[in-house]
């Protein structure tokens, strides 16, 4: 090949890279070679090589350095240099090129000099900046200048080429109309339909005979948000979303909902006129100074018009993800929960996430005998509205995929903290909810202690099931034992059932009452709290805290997810010697507070209580496995 045709095909090249992408000075090095060794292999003119053909190349590029190594003579040889070696081989080139200067190199002929150089210096090994890799908590560390870089295993050509396709990636992405990688989307079709992620990747249709790619991705790699999993998606299966402000964002009927969010308010209104609405609005937006996105709906279109009839299913979304509803109750209207918004909705799964606007804040006569039922605030307008609602939310909980369905009044219990802990630890994900009821504490003024939603779970193996989830986030089941020699031999605190659904007849208990742990009914997390009900459930004077432990959750039935807590007390002598005399000086089998005492092993031999609760006694008194001893066996004698 002539030095001429050489030289004009590596300045097409070098000028199309520099040019026409402005990119790292690396990457448009592997974008000049891979043009020239195109032009060089095909016998074509540079400016005819199309951007798919180079995406091609990059495909594999181990296979394209070996096609470089073949055309461009002199390879790196002799001893790999240091990171100092390499930046300063690199550095030079970068001079050579700027200033022309060949007349130095003894190397090959002139024209193939220049693209050697380039060539050389991009086999040098790439090598990584520790100071770069330090945590935020390390910033203070200090690295000897002989350790500061680190060999990464690969290149400088390897390096630069993995960006280059992701750079053209993008490009060709963003080119055809589809979304770009990082860009967030939802899968819209097929059995992942709702979840949502971001594209990490791009599958391209390769035509090996033309070695180029086809126009249109075959499929994009989306990194999914609810089980932390990349799986391969049609682009015709995706919708990319908008960016949206990451803390105050406002949706009108038909638009996406944000993937994520720290709180969610829906502003309901009979009309799509409603003067209160953007008062509720502004006042929102600049009172939320919390961490996180604050999303408000409102249903009606952007340009103000009403909803249509299909923006049902969008209506019915906002009401079951909204954490606070504002609804404006017009004259004569004796019940807030059948309006139009909320006439689908149980009225139990809104009502505590309810607040009524009434002009003055007085609301209309028709309207007391339903608020003497239900207390739910009454605000006199779209400020003082949005003031209670941002109250009522404080700093939120952020929330993703299936989780936006669960309103703060459960994301915020310990119940569900607990159940959805489990759940992610089991790789499993809440794809949606539905609330059937939410119960206040009317003595505590507790909110939400009670709830029941109905889940829809993916599992592993992406099958999809259903289950209903019942949970008091303040009950706890109380394992209270003395420890003997032999863990059978451990003597067990049960009481009566309490209520008479399970009061039917045992065979073989004592009276024939069905037999339960002690329960309390107090803050599972609150340690002086629990410790202070526990002993008064027991009739203990005190209880030290930690005395008390956690031993995970129970679940009383396997029709339900009811989530319950399990605390484990292990008596003094004293202590059990008082429950037993109490036990024999009371003659009524079901008089408050009494309490009951059985050997385990009489326990497991006769069973006069229900087997979730033989499953949390024997959870919490067996020995640790394995036996200090070692021996299994001797351990569980």
């Amino acid at each position: 090949m002539g030095n001429d045709v050489m030289g004009n095909r590596w300045d097409a090249a070098r000028r199309r890279a520099r040019e026409l992408r402005p990119w790292p000075r690396d990457e448009q090095d592997v974008l000049a070679l891979t043009c020239y060794l195109i032009a060089a292999q095909e016998g074509r003119d540079v400016e005819s090589i199309s951007t798919q053909s180079v995406r091609y190349r990059l495909d594999d590029p181990f296979v394209l350095q070996q096609d470089l190594a073949q055309l461009i003579p002199s390879p790196r040889s002799g001893p790999t240099p240091d990171a100092a070696e390499a930046m300063a081989e690199r550095a030079r080139t970068r001079l050579a090129e700027a200033r022309a200067d060949q007349d130095e190199f003894s190397g090959p002929a002139r024209v193939e000099s220049r693209i050697w150089r380039v060539w050389n210096s991009l086999q040098s090994t790439h090598y990584e900046d520790r100071e770069d890799t330090l945590m935020s908590d390390e910033a203070d560390v200090e690295i000897s200048p002989e350790h500061r870089f680190r060999d990464t295993g690969s290149n400088m050509f390897e390096q630069a080429a993995r960006k280059l396709r992701t750079s053209l990636d993008r490009e060709l992405l963003t080119a055809g109309g589809h979304p770009s990688l990082w860009a967030e989307v939802e899968v819209v079709s097929t059995a992942h339909a709702g979840r949502t992620g971001s594209v990490s990747a791009v599958n391209w249709q390769a035509d090996h005979e033309q070695r180029t790619i086809g126009p249109a991705p075959e499929s994009l790699t989306v990194q999914f948000d609810d089980l932390y999993e990349s799986l391969d998606i049609a682009t015709g299966d995706l919708r990319e979303l908008p960016k949206w402000d990451r803390s105050f964002v406002v949706v009108h009927a038909g638009e996406a909902f944000p993937k994520q969010w720290t709180a969610s308010v829906l502003l309901a209104a009979a009309d799509a006129k409603s003067l209160w609405r953007q008062d509720a609005l502004d006042a929102l937006r600049t009172g939320w100074t919390e961490a996180g996105r604050l999303v408000v709906f409102i249903p009606c279109q952007e340009d103000g018009s009403p909803m249509s009839d299909e923006h049902q299913e969008w209506a019915a979304k906002a009401v079951s993800r909204a954490d606070e509803i504002v609804a404006h109750c017009p004259a004569g209207t004796p019940d807030p929960t059948r309006l139009d918004l909320l006439a689908d909705t149980e009225t139990a799964a809104v009502r505590e996430r309810l607040v009524l606007l009434a002009p003055g804040g007085d609301p209309d006569p028709s309207l007391h005998r339903w608020l003497e039922r239900h207390p739910v605030p009454v605000a006199g307008s779209g400020a003082d509205a949005a003031a209670i609602v941002l109250k009522r939310i404080g700093r939120g909980r952020e929330r993703k995929g299936g989780e936006r369905e669960v309103p703060l009044l459960v994301a915020r219990t310990t119940g569900y903290y607990a159940w959805s802990s489990a759940l992610r630890e089991a790789r499993k994900s809440l794809i949606g909810a539905d609330i059937q009821w939410i119960h206040s504490d009317e003595h505590t003024g507790d909110t939400g202690p009670w709830w029941s939603m109905r889940a829809r779970i993916r599992h592993a193996d992406h099958r999809i099931t259903s289950e209903l989830l019942v949970c008091h986030s303040m009950v706890t089941s109380v394992v209270a034992y003395r420890r003997r020699e032999r863990w059978t031999d451990c003597e067990i605190v049960l009481a009566p059932c309490d209520n008479s659904l399970s009061n039917f007849p045992v065979r073989n208990a004592p009276q024939g009452l069905a037999l339960q742990l002690p329960t309390i009914t107090t803050e599972f997390s609150g340690g002086d709290n629990r410790a202070r009900a526990v002993a008064e459930v027991l009739g203990i004077d005190s209880i030290e805290p930690d005395r008390l432990r956690s031993h995970g959750g129970r679940n009383d039935s396997s029709l339900l997810a009811a989530q319950r807590g399990v605390a484990v007390l292990e008596l003094t002598e004293e202590e059990l010697t008082a429950l037993q005399n109490r036990h024999a000086e009371s003659t009524d089998a079901g008089a408050e507070g009494k309490m009951m005492i059985f050997r385990l092993a009489d326990l497991l031999a006769e069973p006069i209580c229900d087997w979730a609760t033989l499953g949390a006694v024997t959870r919490a008194v067996v020995p640790t496995w394995p036996p200090i001893s070692g021996n299994f066996y001797t351990g569980r004698m």
